[in-house]
This record gives C-alpha cells, sequence and structure tokens, in this order.
C-alpha cells in the first residue's frame, strides 16, 4: 500500500506543470472571450488567473491522485517503456 501511494504522489508531482499551465491558459482564455467580464468588475485581472490556476491545480492533483491509486488497485496501470 505504501508503494502505491508513493507512486500515486509521483504521479501527481509529474502533472502539477501540466496543471498550472492549464490553470494560466484558461484564466486567460475566459478573459479574452468576455466570460469573466462580471467576475472582473469585482477583482483585479491578476488575482483572478491566479483563482482559476489554483482551481485547476487543486482539482488535478486530486483527481489525478485518486485516479491512480485506483487505477492501480484495480490493475489499470501498465509499465510504460521504449524498446527497440
Amino acid at each position: 500500500m505504501k508503494n502505491t501511494l508513493i507512486k500515486a504522489l509521483k504521479f501527481t508531482l509529474c502533472i502539477l506543470p501540466f496543471s498550472i499551465v492549464a490553470g494560466i491558459s484558461i484564466g486567460f482564455y475566459e478573459m479574452s472571450t468576455g466570460l469573466a467580464d462580471s467576475i472582473l468588475t469585482q477583482m483585479s485581472s491578476t488575482s483572478f488567473v491566479l483563482f482559476v490556476t489554483i482551481q485547476t491545480v487543486m482539482f488535478a492533483l486530486i483527481c489525478g491522485f485518486v485516479g491512480y491509486f485506483i487505477a492501480e488497485k484495480t490493475g489499470l496501470v501498465r509499465q510504460f517503456s521504449f524498446l527497440q
């Protein structure tokens, strides 16, 4: 069980940079399309992007950890390697 938790933690740390980039992209996309105009009247654009990024990172980390843990326990994780 401890080995599975360590593997799940390593997986979530691997997806962390991707979730940060995704959160920043989502924040700027929402501002550019006008979806966040009513929110931006109450806060600055920097804090809006920061909150959207934090939300995206938290969802990715929680779902990534739980998903990897469940996949490992059910036998859905396969070894990945490049063989020639």
